[in-house]
């Protein structure tokens, strides 16, 4: 009976797989016929009739590459996926209001109403404001940089703002139960509106000016 000897060593064989379910099938059938023709030789062993004894090595380096295509595809296109989802949520974000900002016609009766000091911060100048427009003109919210526009049409002499600044503000008093501001995000531009809260800390500011 002839005899025959195989040793087959791979070198640097690792196997990582990911990507979506669908893409299993494909990954195992590619990897069965890589391991298929690594131990190919065996079956022509078999077959051959003339040779009393062979020793076949089979050194085998492994093409990393061929082993990780399915990987990579995979890869990339759950990527594609994420990345659109990504961008999408990071458009969305980022969205900017590019409409210019609206100075309203604000009267405020100094008799009636405490008028801001130069020792105001922006925060209060921006509570204040809102509570004006709401008293006054019964406009219940505004967007930041109308705010900024408003109050420096009419009372710039107190003390520019700008609107980032009250937009940084605004956005850091909206948490908590003692929030006061809530932020309107149903439609775009986004609006800023007092809760409250906010009305209670303008009119205790008011009275102590």
């Amino acid at each position: 009976m002839a005899k025959f000897k195989v040793k087959l060593k791979i070198t640097g064989f690792e196997l990582e797989v990911e990507g979506e379910k669908n893409d299993v099938q494909q990954i195992t059938n590619q990897l069965g016929s890589q391991l298929n023709n690594m131990v190919s030789p065996v079956a022509q062993i078999a077959e051959s009739s003339d040779a009393d004894y062979q020793d076949i090595s089979n050194h085998t380096e492994v093409p990393s590459k061929q082993i990780k295509s399915n990987k990579t595809t995979s890869k990339n296109n759950s990527s594609k996926t994420t990345n659109s989802t990504s961008s999408s949520s990071s458009t969305q974000s980022k969205k900017k209001d590019r409409t210019p900002a609206v100075a309203m016609d604000l009267s405020v009766d100094p008799n009636k109403w405490t008028i801001p000091t130069q020792k105001w911060n922006t925060l209060e100048k921006s509570l204040w404001l809102l509570y004006m427009l709401k008293k006054e003109m019964k406009v219940n919210e505004a967007r930041a940089k109308d705010i900024a526009a408003t109050y420096n049409k009419h009372f710039r002499q107190m003390g520019e703002v700008r609107a980032t600044n009250v937009s940084r503000d605004l956005g850091n008093s909206k948490s908590g139960k003692s929030a006061l501001v809530g932020e309107n995000t149903q439609n775009f531009p986004y609006k800023w509106y007092l809760t409250e809260t906010g009305e209670k800390f303008v009119m205790s500011k008011m009275q102590g000016n």
